[in-house]
């Protein structure tokens, strides 16, 4: 079984990240109003962080709930997308934990941040 470690903004290349978030739809064309279709799950590996935003590959996307009759748009898998930081730290995004034999501890050595439960 996959384990998911809650990450925030604190994220690196080679990351797996998974979140959920709103797909909207906008009702008339002057009114402004907008309106939640349903949520996605986004299962996606960090390409390259800028200042601004994060480039990421989707790797899986499925409907978790869908409220219109439009239906909820489903990112493919390998397509390229981008978000904000803080928008992915709002979904409480989620990071796999690194696999084999050195784990942690080489993300640990690439990144030089250290994930203690003791330092949270």
């Amino acid at each position: 079984m996959t384990m998911w470690l809650p990450c925030g903004e604190k994220f690196t290349i080679g990351d797996v990240l998974r979140w959920t978030e709103p797909d909207w739809f906008q009702k008339g064309r002057r009114k402004k109003e907008f309106f939640k279709k349903g949520e996605r799950r986004v299962t996606a590996t960090v390409s390259a962080v800028d200042k601004s935003y994060v480039h990421l590959e989707v790797r899986k996307c499925e409907v978790i709930s869908d409220q219109s009759a439009r239906g909820v748009k489903v990112l493919k898998a390998g397509e390229e997308i981008k978000r904000k930081p803080a928008t992915l730290k709002k979904h409480q995004a989620e990071r796999m934990v690194w696999a084999g034999k050195e784990g942690e501890g080489a993300r640990t050595a690439v990144t030089g941040v250290v994930i203690s439960r003791f330092l949270r």
